[in-house]
């Protein structure tokens, strides 16, 4: 048995001389122009080897794409989930011989028995068991199969060396439907539980290749809450039996299989090429706390990398050591294996990450952005120095906006997905928004104000209106020449 991977669910299952095509995705772009796959991709139809059948899943528009099927041979057989919407559009299309599929009615495919398996909640749509010579595959393509169908599988075919499973818990219709984006912990829960209650001998990451575009680009933060590198830390974590059994194929990779043969051919197909070497997890990061309106700085040139780079760095490793000297305050995070990614916005949009990792007895501060870290915070350049000199108020930095956070600390083990009993503070507002931090600055508050009124009478205006703010901009550069040459002590900052 022999799978070529196409890029998405798109594959073809290779059976001695047989073939067939599962979900066909021939251009990649697909759903009316919304999406396209990812990582990229080449496909060379004319070098698409013959197809013998077609299966058909379920008639979402990402697994039953009408472009790339009506290029199809009309006398190609089509195995397809018996959706009357799906049929009814084959059958417009002219296709001679499609075959409803029904769940645990097999289908003889060359040397391969293909057995479709139904999914938890009563949808129109099919996983399928493999079995050639002995070895076991499942792909479930979308299906979240019950507690009943797993024991099922497990009683009729036994063991399963290789599940392709879903992975990644897609929001697509959260936004655009009302409803709160926050991280999808229960269906991220039924992925890890499906795996681990299945347990099979190796895994692949199944679909979830592709990103949106054009018109609906803006989405891309919002619909991918795991990046595939968390994923496959937390199936090490959740199933260790799977450490360096767990294998991403990519567009144009291809897998044979044979007992006990797990064989990778990495880009070797000739018709079916990778655009692209590296999978950028950062264009599809988690992002809701920048819904449309990404954070920026907004005080001007005095803020850019260059500029502020050295008084942050200093910041953010003296943020660690505190870290380190109070790990009372910080026992939840170790117990829940927090890491914290601090995004920094300068002037002219250019950004700084760093990392905060709290997992173990010394905190470790790292410049870099990971994709394992589950907790976030970014903030513009002047609004960090603002909150390290006191002339910004924690106070102001949440309710303008300027400030975002997003917090969705989780951990796992080989019972499931588990949630902290309790909400985790950001070090750095345990830093920079305690009862000393407000202090501090309004103490520096009553001194400015103090001084500026020294010399002019208490008066009101007609209006009763206030006095124009002063240059905040003119105020931080002169902090920051001062931090440049003067150690940070949080201490004074602390709860």
């Amino acid at each position: 048995m022999k799978l070529d991977f196409l890029g998405h669910a798109s594959l073809v299952l290779r059976s001695g001389d047989v073939a067939l095509l599962f979900d066909p995705l021939l251009f990649g772009v697909h759903h009316e122009g919304l999406y396209d796959l990812y990582p990229p991709r080449r496909l060379h139809l004319d070098r698409l080897p013959s197809i013998d059948a077609v299966v058909i899943t379920h008639a979402h528009r990402d697994h039953f794409d009408l472009e790339s099927i009506a290029r199809l041979d009309r006398s190609t057989p089509i195995f397809a989930a018996d959706d009357p919407l799906l049929l009814g559009c084959l059958t417009g299309l002219g296709f001679e011989q499609v075959q409803p599929l029904a769940n645990w009615a097999p289908i003889t495919a060359g040397a391969a028995t293909l057995t479709p398996t139904p999914p938890a909640d009563g949808a129109i749509e099919h996983g399928f068991i493999v079995q050639e010579d002995g070895v076991t595959l499942w792909h479930l393509v979308d299906t979240f199969p019950s507690a009943a169908t797993i024991a099922e599988v497990k009683r009729r075919f036994g063991a399963v060396d290789l599940l392709i499973a879903p992975w990644q818990p897609l929001q697509d219709a959260t936004f655009p439907s009302g409803n709160p984006v926050v991280f999808p912990y229960e269906m991220y829960r039924a992925i890890l539980a499906n795996i681990l209650q299945i347990a099979p001998r190796a895994l692949i990451p199944g679909a979830c290749g592709f990103r949106a575009i054009g018109p609906a680009a803006w989405t891309n933060h919002l619909i991918f809450p795991v990046t595939r590198a968390r994923f496959l830390h937390d199936v090490a974590v959740a199933a260790p039996q799977l450490a360096g059994r767990t294998h991403v194929m990519e567009p144009g990779d291809a897998l044979n299989l044979a007992p006990g043969v797990f064989a990778r051919e990495q880009g070797l197909l000739d018709y079916c090429t990778a655009e692209a070497a590296d999978y950028r997890w950062e264009q599809l990061q988690f992002r809701p706390y920048e819904l449309g309106h990404p954070v920026v700085e907004p005080r001007g040139d005095a803020f850019t990398r260059e500029q502020c780079h050295a008084a942050l760095a200093d910041f953010f490793a003296e943020l660690a050591r505190a870290a380190e000297e109070d790990p009372e305050a910080y026992f939840w995070h170790r117990r829940w294996q927090v890491t914290r990614q601090y995004e920094v916005v300068f002037a002219g949009g250019d950004r700084a990450y760093w990392l905060l990792d709290l997992r173990g007895e010394a905190p470790q501060i790292s410049e870099q952005r990971s994709p394992l870290a589950l907790a976030h915070t970014v903030l513009p350049a002047s609004l960090l120095i603002g909150l390290i000199a006191g002339t910004i108020s924690w106070e102001y930095a949440v309710l303008s906006g300027e400030l975002r956070q997003h917090d969705h600390t989780y951990r796992v083990d080989d019972a499931g997905l588990h949630l902290p009993p309790r909400r985790l503070v950001d070090p750095l507002a345990r830093a920079l928004g305690g009862h000393d931090a407000e202090e501090h600055h309004l103490a520096l508050c009553v001194e400015r104000l103090t001084a500026e009124l020294e010399d002019a009478p208490v008066m009101r205006t007609e209006q009763g209106s206030r006095a124009p703010a002063r240059d905040s901009a003119a105020v931080m550069g002169q902090i920051l020449t001062a931090l440049a040459d003067a150690g940070l002590d949080l201490n004074k900052h602390g709860e």
